[in-house]
């Protein structure tokens, strides 16, 4: 009935870039044409920016969350999506400095977000840095309880670390969420 409005086209792109359906050209499509509708809503832009990021168009991936950091900066949000997908994304450019210094930014903003921890305990785990990268997974494992990835990776790191009833313990969690959820 409101061909003009963003908002259809934008949770159009939301549903097909849910891990349910994961048809990441059809939400791309519609994102674009949430942009075309409304260009200042940052969000379209990360989501666009994600959908490039899964299909590995990298360098579409860091335009769309550029803007995303832009308008979201000029709306005077605090989101942390934008850096979230921005340190993602400097991870699989292998550069994982500039990845650590989003994750921080995302952590700034959005101190109880399982996310932004997650994106910093992998730009720790790629600095080679686990002694900070086990707080943040500890963190992110707090702030979503559901996720069973930050048990593993801990499990990994306890490990390596030569403490065994700690890898024990953590991969016990693992296995219990993996098998719940």
């Amino acid at each position: 009935k409101q061909p003009e409005d963003f908002s259809t086209y934008y949770y159009l792109g939301r549903y097909y870039v849910s891990d349910e359906i994961g048809d990441f050209d059809k939400a791309a499509e519609y994102f674009r044409k949430a942009i075309a509708r409304n260009p200042n809503y940052y969000r379209s832009y990360y989501y666009l920016g994600y959908c490039d990021e899964a299909v590995r168009k990298l360098d579409e991936g860091e335009r769309c969350y550029q803007q995303s950091i832009k308008l979201a900066q000029a709306a005077g949000t605090g989101d942390s999506l934008p850096y979230e997908g921005m340190s993602r994304l400097r991870l699989l450019q292998n550069k994982p400095k500039d990845a650590l210094e989003y994750a921080e930014r995302a952590v700034q903003l959005s101190p109880q977000g399982a996310a932004s921890h997650k994106a910093l305990a992998k730009a720790f785990d790629a600095l080679g840095r686990p002694s900070e990268a086990i707080p943040e997974w500890e963190l992110t494992a707090k702030f979503d309880p559901t996720d069973a990835s930050p048990y593993f990776l801990l499990s990994r790191i306890y490990l390596a670390a030569g403490n065994e009833e700690k890898a024990k313990d953590a991969y016990a969690k693992f296995k219990k969420l993996s098998s719940t959820y």
